[in-house]
């Protein structure tokens, strides 16, 4: 039988895979740390890692992946439409009726007035404003004239006149003098009438132009 020979290839071989190398210790002994260390193993099995806490904090920190780039922002959302307009609320009940006022004191019965407007006037004695007395008895008498003068200067007497009862009896007669324009004359006095009487105010005109633009009076019962 023949023996077969080694040659020098194959024992360099088994020198190489039988012999532990300094590489092969500090990978192995890396590998044991790495996991833990301490913890033997066999050869036929392989280690499985089931949970991160068998790993080295340290190692650990390096197996992290980099920080990923932030996100962009998101737009602004659209805002919403108006809600519908609500319904009228319904009436609130009628308050109570308030408290009567006391009744104002009765006036006085049987005042009258009268007006007029743009009256020329002459060089006679004539009525510029009148009033009907409603009652019998003493009249008070207010009576106010725009007596108006186209130019130059006058003279303007009037007096208040009953000229019914007592014709010709002027009361509170008044002359006043009259530039160009318009001049406010104010009459009062007390005159005795019938009910029915007229009442007025009775001027004489003393230059031509010259009118009363307006006129009231006014009559009150006294008594």
């Amino acid at each position: 039988m023949r023996r077969l020979r080694r040659t020098p290839v194959d024992r360099d071989r088994r020198r190489t895979h039988g012999r532990l190398s300094y590489a092969n210790v500090a990978s192995t002994l890396a590998l044991v740390l790495a996991i833990g260390g301490g913890t033997a193993w066999a050869a036929t099995h392989h280690y499985r890692i089931t949970s991160t806490s068998q790993i080295r904090p340290k190692v650990l920190k390096k197996l992290h992946g980099a920080k990923g780039a932030k996100g962009a922002k998101g737009a602004k959302g659209k805002a919403g439409a108006a809600g519908a307009k609500g319904a009228n609320g319904s009436n609130g009940a009628t308050g109570a009726t308030g408290v009567t006022g006391a009744t104002g004191p009765a006036g006085i019965v049987g005042v009258v007035s009268g007006t007029s407007s743009d009256v020329s006037t002459s060089n006679v004695q004539q009525t510029v404003v009148s009033a009907t007395a409603a009652k019998a008895g003493n009249q008070l008498v207010i009576a106010q004239l725009d007596a108006r003068l186209a130019s130059g200067t006058a003279t303007f007497p009037c007096s208040l006149v009953n000229v019914t009862s007592a014709p010709g009896s002027n009361l509170d007669p008044q002359s006043t003098s009259l530039p160009t324009g318009d001049t406010w004359i104010t009459l009062e006095g007390v005159v005795p009438a019938s009910a029915g009487d007229d009442v007025t105010v009775a001027c004489t005109g003393q230059a031509t132009g010259l009118t009363v633009h307006s006129g009231t009076i006014t009559l009150i019962p006294t008594g």
